[in-house]
């Protein structure tokens, strides 16, 4: 998802990748590399502020490599994912470009270009499984003026529930559907 703000500042969130399945993820396509790097420079798009990733599922993050070497990228937002080949792939990536890992809970708020992210999860205590999960899923409100946007990452049933149990998404004028769409 590409966000630019009324000040042209830009935010990527998630990078794409191709869906395992619980298989091996099929390598032969990089979608960074492929289709969204052709995309942002078809737009004269050469500079990110930030890259936030939503989840470690390689199907957000399996493009971060090729946008992080790019793209002149400022921030990296991070929710609390566990540890694997392709998340450390991408941390170390943004690491050798000099780039800003920002750790987000919930609570955080960020301002981008008259944007406010305020971070609805996950909540500081949270503790992931060892494998990534959807619900590890970092969920951003956006808001702009009177307007408000809520991306919710591949939060599933529960983390939904408790969204709306502890009153943080009880309004958004646009929703990015959770989880591709799923139930």
């Amino acid at each position: 998802l590409l966000v630019s703000t009324p000040e042209g500042r830009t935010m990527l969130i998630d990078g794409g990748g191709l869906a395992s399945f619980g298989g091996s993820p099929a390598r032969s396509l990089d979608v960074g590399e492929d289709v969204v790097s052709p995309y942002l420079w078809s737009r004269s798009i050469r500079a990110l502020d930030v890259i936030a990733i939503s989840h470690a599922h390689y199907d957000h993050i399996g493009g971060l490599p090729a946008l992080l070497e790019n793209f002149r990228v400022g921030e990296l937002w991070l929710g609390n994912n566990p540890s694997t080949p392709d998340y450390e792939r991408v941390l170390e990536t943004a690491r050798r470009h000099g780039v800003a890992l920002v750790r987000l809970a919930r609570g955080d708020a960020r301002e981008l270009g008259g944007v406010t992210f305020e971070v609805l999860a996950p909540a500081r205590d949270y503790v992931p499984r060892s494998k990534p999960s959807n619900d590890d899923s970092l969920v951003l409100a956006a808001r702009y003026g009177r307007r408000s946007f809520l991306l919710a990452g591949d939060i599933e049933r529960r983390a939904e529930r408790w969204l709306l149990q502890d009153g943080l998404a009880a309004h958004a004028d646009v929703l990015k559907v959770p989880h591709h769409g799923s139930k």
